[in-house]
């Protein structure tokens, strides 16, 4: 029996929510009951457990090597960047690594400018990517899994994206890194989820910005939300700053309705590049994506404004001839 949205949704209700400036974030609380022990990529990276690098020498654009020698699984979140190597990269899929196992993980290029070594693997990084990237990733890679083509994002619109993102922050880089757009932010996103927290069996956060519904994402249990709250705020607030000369909606913003319009959505799922089960939503202006693993959904995504075509791949042999040099 596949994943039912319905079923699970049916163990998560809406908090209070809580505003600054244009963005409102409700807390999701979930009543399902999750036990299993899991390192997320930040902490498993601080204890030495995980690597993480170019696939060889020379590197593949839009895949990268990851190896957990812990004795515990690492869930990697669909749009956190990972920064050194030759580029920085981003995240195509949420993925779990199995303990002492090796995962080639699926990531979109974040950093146009630069294909050179700056460290031999990947660092963490702070950032995960904002609602707008997201949602193009997401819907990207559902048109591409519909295709046979994996788990692939459409390389030269994310690069088009990164640069239309610092056109509009004023937040020049010189090798065209998105990495760079939130350190020129750094001090303005810290001030802007100063105050936001996590409230009590809180496992997501529905996202509102100007009064309209942007995104979500739901987590297996409130600790591990707990864990990447900061990271996940920031790029709400990334989202936010963006768009605050943008008309306020006068619609009462329904959280609940959000989450009727998700049980709504068809489901299709397919098999992870590590353990458990992908799972893609589309419905009516909602896109999403996930990964489903003993019965549990580790992590959803959920966004606003997906369309229902078709997007053309961008070959990633393009990359050197669009380089910066």
């Amino acid at each position: 029996m596949g994943f039912s949205v319905q079923e699970f949704l049916s163990g998560v209700v809406c908090g209070e929510p809580q505003g600054k400036g244009n963005l409102t974030v409700f807390p999701l609380i979930s009543r399902v009951e999750f036990r299993e022990s899991l390192l997320l990529l930040d902490e498993a990276m601080e204890m030495g457990v995980l690597e993480m690098g170019e696939v060889s020498e020379s590197g593949m654009v839009n895949t990268i090597i990851v190896k957990n020698n812990g004795d515990t699984p690492v869930l990697i979140l669909d749009g956190e960047e990972v920064a050194g190597a030759k580029q920085n990269r981003m995240v195509n899929a949420t993925v779990l690594v199995p303990q002492k196992s090796s995962v080639r993980v699926p990531v979109s290029c974040v950093e146009r400018g630069r294909w050179s070594y700056e460290s031999p693997c990947f660092i963490k990084s702070e950032v995960f990517g904002y609602a707008t990237l997201r949602r193009q990733k997401v819907e990207q890679v559902a048109c591409n899994l519909e295709g046979e083509m994996g788990f692939v994002a459409d390389q030269g619109a994310i690069w088009a994206e990164v640069s239309r993102k610092q056109v509009r922050m004023g937040a020049p880089s010189g090798t065209d890194a998105l990495h760079d757009v939130y350190e020129s932010y750094a001090d303005k996103l810290e001030q802007f989820i100063s105050g936001l927290n996590p409230v009590a069996d809180q496992a997501g956060v529905a996202v509102f910005i100007n009064g309209r519904f942007s995104c979500l994402d739901l987590l297996a249990s409130e600790a591990l939300l707990r864990k990447v709250w900061d990271k996940l705020l920031k790029s709400y607030a990334m989202e936010a700053l963006d768009v605050r000369d943008q008309k306020q909606s006068e619609e009462k913003m329904d959280c609940s309705r959000v989450l009727d319009k998700i049980r709504e959505c068809e489901c299709r799922e397919y098999p992870s590049v590590g353990r458990g089960t992908d799972i893609r939503l589309r419905g009516a202006n909602i896109v999403g994506a996930g990964l489903v693993d003993g019965g549990h959904v580790l992590h959803l995504s959920v966004f606003s404004g997906g369309t229902n075509g078709h997007t053309r791949m961008a070959r990633p042999g393009v990359r050197r001839s669009s380089r910066r040099v």
